[in-house]
């Protein structure tokens, strides 16, 4: 995948756990384009996203960066 383009990603809210549906789109979104393009997401701090949670995203080839919501 050297290659594939490049995404950038924004969300409004870390995409795990899967407990809402607007979570859930972003995260299944974020799966398919993993497979076409390098992704990083930007996300917004979730509840303390703690790095276990950072997990199922890298799993994907994601990118992730988090920012606080101040």
């Amino acid at each position: 995948m050297q290659d594939a383009l490049s995404m950038l990603f924004l969300a409004d809210a870390y995409p795990w756990p899967l407990d809402n549906g607007a979570i859930q789109r972003s995260y299944h979104l974020l799966e398919r384009f993993a497979t076409r393009f390098r992704v990083t997401l930007v996300a917004r701090r979730r509840g303390g996203a703690a790095g276990a949670e950072r997990t199922p995203l890298h799993d994907l080839g994601v990118r992730v960066v988090i920012v606080d919501n101040s």
